[in-house]
């Protein structure tokens, strides 16, 4: 009997061969990626993170079960304070600016995480 974890890798492969072979990976693992492309996806990457943590307090706050809004809680709180400790670093390291746009992707995907989030329960 195939696991259905086998299932879905092999559902994925394409995808999975598309990320690893994306040339913004393949330059990033190179370390031949350009800062500026870099510095670009760590601001989208923090500005996406601000909605994901926003999201996350949504649905903690929708929760009927305790539990549940104290482990979201938590779990929102440790996420983004290691995200922002890598993101200063990153920052300081290469010298990045904070433009505060949100790129067309990042809108995008970050307004559906909020709208399903006020959604949800």
């Amino acid at each position: 009997m195939t696991k259905l974890s086998d299932k879905a890798w092999k559902h994925c492969e394409d995808i999975i061969e598309a990320i690893h072979n994306h040339p913004f990976n393949k330059e990033l693992s190179k370390g031949t990626l350009n800062i500026e492309k870099f510095a670009y996806y760590i601001e989208q990457d923090i500005l996406y993170l601000q909605d994901f943590a926003r999201a996350y307090a949504i649905i903690a706050a929708k929760s009927p079960l305790e539990y549940v809004k104290i482990y979201l809680n938590h779990s929102m709180a440790a996420f983004t304070a290691e995200e922002e400790i890598i993101h200063e670093f990153f920052k300081k390291t290469y010298n990045l600016a904070d433009t505060g746009k949100l790129s067309p992707a990042t809108l995008a995907y970050t307004s559906y995480l909020i709208k399903i989030a006020h959604l949800s329960l």
